[in-house]
């Protein structure tokens, strides 16, 4: 992974700020599409955690993104899971939900529609164990940030 100073932090959505719309997710961050996104997220147990992303999350049919990208927890310490070159399902996302990591029928990171509730689960991408106390997780706060 290149090392690379990013001197701007934006905060382009945020359920505090707009509401809790998989839509106006997807309308804050099209205008970053290329650029890198830190996803964070915190649930109903104070749990921090989410993802670096490549590029911004969007309506896909496919997976995108590249080997740069990870997920993370602070559960109950900083941890980092790197791209484990198993295959290349880093991020997708539908009308329903955005999914980041997959492989053997399970999903790295998964947040649902109403953005009020997600699921965290091993997968291959990350070869990760699941980033919250409970799989399944509602989340208190969602942000994303775009580095340029």
């Amino acid at each position: 992974m290149k090392v690379k100073a990013k001197t701007t932090w934006d905060l382009v959505y945020s359920t505090e700020v707009h509401g809790r719309s998989l839509t106006t997710l997807y309308s804050r961050v099209k205008y970053s599409h290329d650029a890198e996104n830190i996803l964070v997220i915190k649930d109903f147990h104070q749990s921090i955690f989410g993802a670096f992303l490549t590029s911004s999350v969007r309506l896909s049919d496919r997976y995108y993104g590249n080997g740069e990208c990870f997920l993370f927890s602070f559960q109950p310490i900083f941890q980092k899971f790197d791209w484990s070159g198993s295959n290349n399902w880093f991020i997708k996302g539908n009308e329903d939900s955005i999914m980041i990591g997959g492989g053997g029928g399970r999903i790295g990171l998964w947040l649902m529609e109403d953005l009020c509730r997600g699921r965290s689960d091993i997968c291959a991408t990350f070869n990760n164990i699941p980033l919250t106390l409970s799989k399944d997780f509602s989340i208190l706060s969602l942000e994303i940030w775009v580095i340029d």
